[in-house]
């Protein structure tokens, strides 16, 4: 059979021994004895398909265990809690899992909308306050150490558009803290759309953790055509070091609710106009649920609306009444399948090389993407438009997706991974279902086995299995375990009436936990995060003595070179200190803190670097003789920052941003040569002042001995 692995790389022939649960090999292999073999008939076999954004889990663990839709399509591992809507607490779900386990692995992230309804009741058109988003973060918090994969919103849609932006960073930091991950339906799909873009931008810019925009796609007709537009300012985003990625289903219709073709709720029969004209026209329009009246369902809104002999826009606003209006009753319901969408941008949004397959499908829904999203990728993409190589396509549905979702040993045919595989025709594998018909198999998936036990064969019924698995977030072992622990080490800290500090503990390499505890302002209630930038003092030392490092590397300077050489103005010592004396603090000069106070200045006065050059200048003696001693020297450090501005012509705040801070990507972190210079996220500085605090920030401008700006991310 020809393998397919995942990767990406090109395929090849070979077999699988599976052993359990896990690959033991791959390659030319043989049969030994013992061996239970399956003839792969020259088809393909591929890891199993991963749906980064479903909603298979309806029914899943009642009737429909089997998952039918999923498995038939060669899916054996979905992702819900999508939209903003999850199971809560998540380990309620995973538990009914593992107890009762269907034929799929489940994974979930922990829904904003679930959150908000949980702590704001039905008081949902208006931002949370800080307190509630305070109570919405302890519930994620919860979530994510049961395992949740992150947070995911539905911003378009009633229980959280009216939700700020400041609440989805607060909650996505919290997310961060545990490696989390952020996936949206971004609050618009179409008339704010870029701006809706921005926002998702700006949580993964400002948390630093990976997001996804779910479903991507352009639904609006002015917004078509303009995909590499949209490309072009998600490269641009992940060249300004945004993990951003996204995952779309390959049809051109949604499925959602009447509703959201106006999320802000005002349905006049201006904005319905509106939408009926640009996001969703009345002939595509389709009623998968209707409640109050089932005939219509099935039926176009066009066709609804010639049979009531109205207008479209008098019929969507009547039948918006019946379902969502004040005298409606409590069970009625209603869905639509909707046209928005064109095969020309869903193909060149696949061309993305970070772009996923997904289904956001269901089991027993309406729309066919339930039972074909993924065949039909291998079909019309593959096949017929020849937009993807097969590799390409199944790497966009298995090891990129895998990736995406930060899971491990899964996606990727190779020793030691997880036995979920899929057995395919490539030639033939097709999706059937449609409209008309939206629950049909798909044809040419040959075999599908999770964790080693097939799950799916369309040739001969098999025994019904469920060996589906719980997908938890993290390696919860060690440290992680403790996470509760570490917060009760920095309980008392965590208060918004104090000042307080960020913690970060990094693991090869990686920033594996980071938090914030206390606050960062206390006149405005800003909690300290992960993001927070604060002064740092003598931590800035490490990042002159690398800059100095960097210039005797290229051979700018010296290290044995005499300060003197690049400060002139300094006495002739009878023994000159040099810049390794200096670097090492054995040169002996004087620290120009001491010096200021025998001037009765305090540290919080304000004094210029040239009066602290000048005040360095006029000690006739040092310290020491250059070398013999060691002695902790501010000035030191303050002149090897002049030292760089003599040398290269550059201050330091502008030769470390060149060499050191913008090469290694820390964006919030500088030396702070001007004090009325605006910080953004910047902790204000305090001290004790009886049983409260003043406000204590420094005017000092001098840097090289201290000076720096950074953050617990920028430092990781």
């Amino acid at each position: 059979m020809v393998i397919v692995d995942g990767s990406g790389d090109p395929s090849y022939s070979g077999s699988v021994r599976v052993v359990e649960d896990r690959i033991e090999s791959v390659g030319d292999l043989s049969p030994r004895e013992g061996d239970r073999v399956i003839d792969g008939n020259g088809w393909v076999l591929a890891p199993g398909f991963i749906d980064t954004h479903s909603h298979h889990d309806r029914g899943l663990l009642a009737t429909m265990r089997p998952a039918i839709a999923a498995v038939s399509q060669g899916i054996t591992t979905v992702v819900v809690g999508q939209d903003g809507g999850s199971r809560y607490p998540v380990e309620s779900l995973f538990r009914e899992v593992e107890s009762s386990p269907p034929a799929i692995n489940v994974a979930s992230y922990t829904g904003h909308g679930t959150l908000r309804r949980r702590v704001m009741g039905e008081d949902l058109m208006r931002a949370a306050t800080l307190e509630e988003i305070g109570q919405m973060a302890a519930l994620l918090r919860a979530d994510m150490e049961a395992g949740s994969l992150g947070l995911s919103t539905g911003l378009e849609y009633a229980d959280s558009f009216h939700s700020s932006t400041e609440e989805v960073l607060a909650l996505a930091r919290v997310a961060e803290e545990y490696g989390g991950r952020y996936i949206s339906h971004i609050r618009s799909e179409d008339r704010h759309f870029w701006s809706a873009l921005s926002e998702i931008i700006e949580v993964g810019e400002k948390v630093g953790i990976p997001v996804q925009v779910g479903h991507m796609k352009l639904a609006m007709t002015s917004l078509w055509g303009r995909t590499q537009e949209l490309l072009d300012t998600l490269e641009a985003a992940r060249g300004r070091g945004v993990e951003i990625t996204a995952d779309v289903y390959p049809y051109t219709y949604w499925q959602s609710t009447m509703t959201v073709l106006v999320p802000d709720g005002n349905f006049t029969r201006e904005e319905v106009g509106f939408a009926l004209r640009e996001i969703a026209t009345p002939d595509g329009i389709i009623f998968g649920r209707f409640s109050p009246e089932p005939s219509y369902e099935g039926s176009t809104l066009e066709e609804i609306a010639d049979e009531r002999g109205e207008d479209p826009v008098t019929t969507y606003l009547s039948l918006l009444e019946m379902v969502h209006g004040t005298d409606a009753p409590k069970d009625a319901a209603e869905s639509i399948v909707a046209r928005s969408m064109t095969e020309e941008d869903v193909a060149a949004m696949y061309q993305w090389p970070h772009t996923n397959v997904s289904s956001d499908g269901a089991l027993a829904g309406a729309h066919p993407r339930g039972y074909g999203a993924f065949t039909r990728v291998l079909r019309s993409q593959v096949r017929e438009r020849k937009d993807l190589s097969l590799e390409q396509a199944v790497h966009r549905m298995t090891g990129l997706s895998a990736k995406h979702m930060g899971f491990e040993d899964r996606g990727v045919i190779r020793e030691g991974a997880i036995a979920d595989l899929v057995l395919f025709d490539p030639e033939n594998v097709s999706d059937r279902a449609d409209f008309d018909s939206p629950q049909l198999t798909s044809i040419g998936v040959h075999g599908v086995w999770v964790a080693g036990i097939r799950v799916w064969n369309p040739e001969s019924q098999i025994e019904a299995a469920y060996p589906g698995r719980v997908i938890r977030s993290g390696d919860q072992a060690g440290w992680r375990a403790s996470v509760t622990d570490i917060d009760e080490v920095f309980a008392e800290y965590d208060v918004l009436d104090a000042p307080g500090c960020a913690l970060g503990i990094v693991e090869e390499g990686e920033l594996s936990y980071a938090k914030g505890y206390g606050a960062a302002n206390l006149e405005h209630d800003i909690a300290i995060g992960p993001h927070t930038v604060f002064r740092t003092a003598s931590v800035g030392k490490q990042f002159t003595a690398a800059a100095i490092a960097i210039l005797a590397r290229e051979g700018t300077i010296s290290l044995d070179d005499p300060v003197r050489k690049w400060i002139p103005e300094l006495p002739r010592y009878s023994v000159e200190p040099t810049i390794r004396q200096v670097v090492h603090h054995t040169s002996g000069i004087r620290d120009y803190l001491t010096l200021m106070s025998l001037r009765g200045l305090r540290e919080d006065d304000y004094y210029t670097p040239d009066e602290v050059r000048a005040a360095i200048a006029r000690q006739r003696e040092l310290n020491f003789t250059p070398g013999s001693d060691y002695l902790y020297s501010n000035s030191g450090y303050f002149l090897l920052g002049e030292i760089i501005l003599e040398a290269t012509g550059m201050t330091l705040r502008e030769y470390a941003h060149d060499r050191i801070f913008r090469p290694l990507e820390m964006a919030n972190s500088h030396f702070h040569d001007d004090h009325t210079h605006i910080v953004e996220n910047r902790a204000t500085g305090y001290a004790p002042a009886g049983d409260s605090y003043r406000v204590s920030v420094t005017t000092l401008e001098m840097v090289g001995d201290g000076g720096v700006f950074t953050s617990v991310e920028d430092l990781a």
